[in-house]
């Protein structure tokens, strides 16, 4: 039996280096925003993130989109 898949939820993650610790390493620190559109295409999702980006004062370590669906057995 196919399994039906249905989005229910997207956040969008963004990591920034906020500094250095006391061995050299990048500190980071994440910055999240809920309620993505489930349906919004990477691509917007990826645009938005970087114009967030470009109003943060420290460079970007990684974007990332979290997408939860729910899967349900088909008929």
């Amino acid at each position: 039996m196919a399994v039906m898949v249905t989005p229910i939820k997207s956040d969008l993650t963004i990591r920034v280096i906020s500094g250095l610790d006391d061995d050299g390493k990048d500190v980071l620190q994440t910055k999240s925003f809920s309620k993505v559109k489930v349906d919004a295409a990477d691509q917007d999702v990826f645009d938005v993130a970087n114009a967030i980006a470009a109003v943060l004062l420290s460079p970007v370590f990684d974007i990332k989109r979290v997408n939860a669906e729910l899967l349900e057995e088909g008929m």
